[in-house]
């Protein structure tokens, strides 16, 4: 079962300390590479299955994902302003996509309630994040769209959002893909997608708003609501609980000070909004410089209150997940 252990700006580095010692011991059973599913071929497929293959209910508890991937673009200096790892399928998302779905430990996430909080005999209530009243919001979705179709399954909203350059890819994917929605009738603007639903397709399933935005972290700014795009500003406006994930965004230092900034932009519109917001920040670890820069930031620089997912499943790989 998982537990959160709430960092400080004492206790982050004996927790950095003990991860990375931990990884070290894991090594032989680790793949060492940098976490590129394969930068080889331009179509990759991905399935996301039980860990107990065995207890395979339904076609619903299998998805299998063809993604298309421009490698060409990721050897590029021309493309997207340089910045071109959204362009590859990186491990950290269908990892955390099998444990959240399928996992034990994760039902908490899910389903919500009470979670350990490790070292303080308490507890903090979590709200559930398989709900139609809850909002995903995914910053760096790169061009996959892994999450959007087979987290989508399980919410009412659904933004994925990146640079502008990744978004025409990253909207075939999601297109190509869309049989993995069995559990939802999709509309979307930015897909051009069932924009009138009538009352008897409803009745079989639910409905799930799903767009794909621009968001560039260095530029996005919450003075003026007016300039939000519209569908980012009805997901705070209409949904009870967001939850804004992150995957392997956090791979070198320049990012963390933009991603940050845009992290406290979203909690303060939430707080604006009576939204209840949490962030799940996956990390596949590498540098152990840029992972505590980024804890030490956050922690001390921005005072939010980050917690680390204690998991034994998440303790075994090579991955890393935060709440803040």
């Amino acid at each position: 079962m998982s537990g959160l252990l709430q960092l400080d700006e004492e206790s982050l580095y004996d927790h950095i300390f003990e991860r990375y010692t931990l990884l070290t011991s894991n090594n032989d059973s680790l793949k060492q590479d940098l976490g590129i599913v394969d930068r080889t071929v331009s179509k990759i497929t991905i399935d996301i299955d039980q860990f107990d293959f065995n207890n395979k209910k339904s076609n619903n508890d299998f998805y299998s994902i063809e993604i298309n991937q421009p490698i060409t673009s990721l050897n590029s200096s021309s493309v997207n302003n340089n910045s071109t790892t959204g362009y590859v399928v990186w491990s950290t998302t269908p990892f955390f996509t099998r444990w959240l779905i399928f996992h034990s430990n994760a039902s908490i996430f899910r389903n919500g309630g009470s979670i350990e909080l490790i070292d303080q005999d308490d507890e903090l209530k979590l709200p559930p994040m398989f709900s139609n009243s809850v909002g995903l919001l995914e910053l760096g979705s790169g061009i996959a769209g892994i999450l959007p179709v087979t987290l989508g399954n399980f919410v009412g909203s659904f933004i994925a959002t990146d640079q502008i350059g990744i978004l025409s890819t990253l909207k075939t994917n999601i297109l190509e893909n869309l049989s993995q929605l069995n559990r939802k009738i999709v509309t979307s603007r930015s897909l051009n997608l069932n924009l009138d639903v009538d009352e008897s397709t409803l009745l079989k399933r639910s409905l799930l708003s799903l767009e794909c935005l621009p968001l560039d972290w260095e530029l996005f700014d919450i003075k003026d609501t007016t300039k939000l795009d519209p569908a980012l500003l009805s997901l705070f406006k209409e949904k009870e609980t967001i939850y804004v994930l992150a995957m392997d965004v956090i791979y070198n230092e320049y990012l963390i000070e933009s991603f940050l900034s845009t992290i406290q932009n979203l909690k303060s519109l939430a707080f604006k909004f009576n939204v209840n917001l949490n962030c799940l920040i996956g990390i596949q670890l590498r540098s152990e410089e840029v992972t505590t820069l980024f804890l030490e930031k956050a922690i001390i620089d921005y005072e939010m209150k980050v917690y680390y997912i204690q998991d034994n499943i998440l303790e075994s790989s090579r991955f890393s997940i935060y709440m803040i």
